[in-house]
C-alpha cells in the first residue's frame, strides 16, 4: 500500500462515513434517521415548515416566494436567497434556473454544492423592462430528500418571484460649474 493510500484510509476519515452507510443500510422505514443522513434543503424565502438550528430560523422548502416590490424600469436590483443544508452530508444541485415567467429575472450566482451544516447563496436579479407587475419561477433541483421528490427521485423547490415595474421618469440633473 502506498503512503498516499494509507493517508486516505485514516480511521478519522472512514468512521463517520462508515457510520452513515451502516445506519442507512441497516434501517428500513427509518423516517427521521434517514432524513438526518441524507442531504436536506431549507431556504430563507420559504414559509413552511420553519426549521430552527441552534436557535436560528433557517426557513423551509414550501410556500416559497420573494417580492422585489416596486422597481424602476431598466434598473437592475439583486437579492440573495440563503440556502442551508443542516444535514451531515453534502447537498448537490442539479440545476438552479428561472424556468418560466418574465425574462427580466435572472440567476446571477448559484452554488454547485453546499457542505454539511453550511449555507450558500443564490443571487437572483430583476431589471423590469415594462411598467407593469411581472413574475417568474426560480427552480432549484437537488439531491435533498426532505422535500417532495420528482419522478427521478430529485428534490424540486420552486420560488415565486414578483416585482412591479414603475417608470419614475428621467431624473433631473443640474450641473453647476466650480
Amino acid at each position: 500500500m502506498h503512503r498516499t493510500d494509507a493517508a486516505r484510509l485514516r480511521p478519522a476519515r472512514i468512521l463517520p462515513l462508515l457510520a452513515c452507510v451502516l445506519a442507512a443500510s441497516a434501517c428500513r422505514d427509518c423516517g427521521d434517521t434517514a432524513a438526518e443522513i441524507a442531504p436536506q434543503i431549507y431556504l430563507d424565502t420559504c414559509a413552511d415548515p420553519q426549521r430552527e438550528v441552534q436557535g436560528k430560523l433557517i426557513g423551509g422548502f414550501r410556500e416559497c416566494s420573494y417580492d422585489f416590490g416596486n422597481r424602476d424600469i431598466s434598473v437592475k436590483v439583486a437579492h440573495d436567497i440563503t440556502v442551508t443544508n443542516p444535514s451531515i452530508v453534502e447537498l448537490i444541485f442539479d440545476n438552479i434556473a428561472i424556468v418560466e415567467g418574465d425574462p427580466a429575472f435572472k440567476v446571477e450566482l448559484a452554488p454547485e454544492r453546499i457542505g454539511p451544516g453550511l449555507s450558500g447563496v443564490i443571487t437572483v436579479s430583476v431589471r423590469p423592462r415594462v411598467e407593469a407587475p411581472i413574475s417568474a419561477v426560480l427552480s432549484i433541483l437537488s439531491d435533498a430528500n426532505n422535500t417532495e421528490q420528482t419522478a427521478e427521485s430529485r428534490s424540486l423547490v420552486e420560488v415565486q418571484l414578483t416585482a412591479n415595474g414603475v417608470d419614475n421618469g428621467v431624473p433631473d440633473i443640474k450641473v453647476t460649474p466650480l
